[in-house]
């Protein structure tokens, strides 16, 4: 995971590379041309070329689109869209997080869980322990695109 060692220049090439080599992805032709964007902003900026960096893409492509890594960090996604108030959306998030770690028979690090922990703790203060199952049920049939459709959404406020 480049991206969370710092190393975004590589993290955004590995995603190009990944992107253009499999046309057949589940990233959709708005995400591709998101990284694309992206990769020509930090181009720009590196050309000394600022004015055309800013306005070339208007934010950044979370690098959490990659789709081999993307249900790994889930848990913070979600615990991100809790805390902006989209309890619901967060609800389904975690259900999303839930069946990929099942799917994959995989274990959540001592951070996702924490931060699994903490989603789930303000779910049940903020919607209720039945209706946050009946959302953790609806989100578990999430396919990627959609969870990263979630990830790309502007926040709340």
């Amino acid at each position: 995971m480049l991206w969370a060692s710092g190393e975004i220049d590589g993290a955004i090439d590995l995603c190009l590379e990944g992107v253009g080599g499999n046309p057949g992805s589940a990233l959709s032709r708005r995400t591709r041309a998101r990284l694309h964007s992206r990769q020509s902003r930090r181009d720009a900026h590196r050309a000394g070329q600022s004015s055309t960096a800013a306005t070339s893409s208007p934010k950044p492509v979370p690098l959490l689109l990659d789709p081999w890594q993307l249900w790994v960090i889930f848990d913070h996604v979600a615990l991100l869209r809790a805390r902006e108030g989209q309890h619901e959306l967060a609800a389904r998030a975690a259900g999303f997080t839930n069946a990929s770690y099942q799917a994959h028979g995989a274990t959540r690090q001592v951070n996702e869980q924490r931060a699994h922990d903490t989603l789930l703790t303000i779910l049940r203060h903020e919607i209720g322990c039945e209706r946050l199952g009946q959302l953790i049920e609806e989100g578990s049939f999430f396919t990627e695109e959609v969870a990263a459709t979630i990830a790309m959404a502007d926040s709340a406020t």
